[in-house]
C-alpha cells in the first residue's frame, strides 16, 4: 500500500506512484490531496484505479479508502 500527496518535493506523488507499481504492479495507491481526481500524466493507467483520499480526512475517511482494497 503507498499512501501519498500529490504534491512531493522533487517529484509529484502520481510520479512516484507510477514507479512504484512499475516495480510492485499489484501495489494499491491512495492519493491524500485537497486536489479533485488522479492526475493525468504519463503512465496514467498504472495508477487508474488508485483511490482518492480528500483532505482534510479523519481516521474514518482513511478506514474507507483502505477498505476500497480489501475488496478487490
Amino acid at each position: 500500500m503507498l499512501i501519498t500527496d500529490h504534491g512531493l518535493p522533487g517529484m509529484s506523488g502520481a510520479d512516484l506512484a507510477v514507479a512504484c507499481r512499475r516495480r510492485q504492479p499489484e501495489l494499491g495507491i491512495v492519493f491524500s490531496s485537497g486536489m479533485i481526481g488522479i492526475p493525468q500524466i504519463d503512465g496514467h493507467q498504472l495508477i487508474s484505479d488508485a483511490v482518492l483520499l480528500g483532505k482534510p480526512y479523519d481516521e474514518a475517511g482513511l478506514a474507507m479508502a483502505l477498505a476500497q482494497f480489501r475488496k478487490k
